[in-house]
């Protein structure tokens, strides 16, 4: 499933569009927009849901704020100054947000969709300290702190992707705006043709990647193991060529980034550059990562798990 980074690019829209006027007071502004108009957090009581129940709510809810937001941000991205007009519509804007992120925080979800629902309260959390910060960008009329509530945002939309995602392993939706029928069962389907499980990477690593620590490698034709790469628990790594275990000079650092899915190393050696690699498969003692810079996929076997090509 793609990832989508929408806001993220609109924030820096926005931040650059600002910096021609960050400093600017808007005074223009001042009169005629009162700050106690805008409401407080309104806390919503809900009963328990069931699964049907949650899983359209929790996804129409999520698509009417992700929308609402990405439209904000690109009315925000496209301005030169900001005038008393825009700031009243702006507050508005804030306090629709709020009440729909209230709305997705106060699900009672069921048991089979509780990591979902903590994916999606994690985003909202994110997104509203994002919103109290705008909000104050707004009562002061200056936006030279925009860039300073960017990073709230931008875990947000990580955070949502990673909910979406969650809930799409085992609730089929369409995706997209177009109009299609394409649904997220579609994009998984395409996807098993290239060998990817997106679903897997989502339910079998956590948050720390442990799982991925231990020797990887594959089989050769005559059935003995070759170690390719060591991922150690203190965040040390180890690249080997065929045959070259356990004499290496590719060595440095690892560490996953769960949010976005994707292992980075760090070398030790400066001639080498960072590799980021997306995981793409975790499952039966296998990974599959893709170089996101390249695109060369690589399939490893855990050291320890039986030989498939012995069994065919």
């Amino acid at each position: 499933m793609a990832v989508s980074k929408k806001i993220l690019s609109l924030l820096t829209l926005t931040i650059v569009s600002f910096s021609l006027i960050a400093c600017q007071q808007l005074d223009a502004a001042k009169d005629g927009v009162n700050n106690d108009e805008v409401g407080e957090k309104v806390v919503i009581k809900m009963d328990p849901m069931s699964e049907s129940e949650y899983e359209v709510a929790v996804d129409s809810k999520a698509t009417d704020f992700y929308t609402a937001l990405t439209e904000m941000l690109q009315s925000l991205s496209e301005k030169q100054t900001v005038d008393q007009q825009d700031v009243e519509r702006f507050y508005k804007d804030y306090e629709n947000l709020q009440n729909i992120a209230n709305e997705i925080i106060a699900f009672v979800p069921p048991a089979s969709y509780e990591k979902a629902d903590e994916a999606y309260k994690k985003s909202m959390d994110e997104f509203q300290l994002f919103l109290d910060g705008f909000k104050r960008i707004l009562d002061e009329k200056d936006f030279s702190t925009f860039s300073l509530i960017h990073e709230h945002a931008a875990l947000g939309e990580k955070w949502l992707n990673r909910a979406s995602a969650l809930l799409a392993i085992t609730y089929d939706r369409p995706v997209g705006n177009d109009g299609r029928t394409i649904t997220t069962a579609d994009l998984k389907s395409l996807d098993q043709h290239e060998g990817i499980d997106r679903d897997s990477v989502l339910l079998n690593v956590s948050e720390d990647g442990k799982e991925l620590i231990g020797k990887w490698g594959y089989y050769n034709e005559d059935g003995s193991f070759n170690i390719s790469v060591v991922l150690e628990a203190g965040g040390s790594y180890a690249g080997y060529g065929k045959d070259e275990y356990p004499e290496t000079d590719m060595t440095g650092t690892w560490k996953y980034e769960f949010l976005d899915c994707i292992l980075i190393f760090e070398h030790d050696n400066s001639d080498f550059r960072t590799i980021t690699m997306e995981l793409l498969s975790f499952k039966d003692g296998t990974f599959k990562l893709r170089d996101v810079d390249t695109w060369n996929s690589y399939h490893y076997v855990k050291e320890g798990t039986p030989n498939k090509e012995e069994d065919n």
